[in-house]
């Protein structure tokens, strides 16, 4: 069975600081049937997830109280792209700005829609090593606490369901699986 989605008209319902919402009537076509539907989309710009290890057996971790769900949340680094920001650039400004450390060594190892249900945000794993502590830059709203954990010690929690974070169980699940 061919299916077939046309877009028959596109709005946008909010602009914000960080997010735009547009919403899309679309025609849905499954072989001789059609269903018209309203999709909600929120647009987002590309964003990097960094995996920061200042050595072998450890990785950086950023805990900080997250709005949506109410709770606090130990997380890789993270942060969008600025317009025009490579992932690599990305990751050594926000590295800095959420731990206080510059990367020498940048790799990606992955990129990734993080909820392609709802938003087009597309984000980049990177690798960050060789690191230097220069002092943390943090945006005005966030309140960070920086916390190394032993990688073997984290998997353990992201099994246990400690750790909440998405693009954080993919990156201890990367860690603990490569060769």
């Amino acid at each position: 069975m061919k299916e077939k989605e046309d877009k028959t008209y596109i709005e946008y319902v909010y602009s914000g600081k960080i997010i735009k919402v547009r919403r899309e009537w679309i025609k849905i076509k499954k072989g001789s049937k059609q269903h018209r539907t309203w999709m909600e989309v929120v647009e987002f710009s590309n964003a990097v997830g960094i995996i920061a290890l200042p050595n072998k057996e450890e990785i950086l971790l950023v805990e900080q109280f997250r709005y949506a769900p109410h709770e606090k949340l130990l997380e890789i680094p993270a942060g969008k792209l600025n317009p025009g920001e490579s992932p690599e650039d990305g990751a050594v400004r926000e590295l800095i700005e959420e731990t206080g450390y510059r990367a020498k060594s940048v790799k990606r190892i992955f990129s990734m829609y993080t909820t392609p249900g709802f938003t087009d945000e597309y984000m980049h794993i990177m690798v960050c090593e060789d690191l230097e502590y220069v002092g943390a830059d943090p945006d005005e709203d966030e309140l960070i606490n920086v916390v190394k954990f032993n990688i073997k010690e984290l998997e353990k929690m992201v099994l246990e369901g400690k750790i909440k974070d998405a693009k954080t169980v993919l990156a201890v699940l990367y860690l603990t699986r490569r060769q």
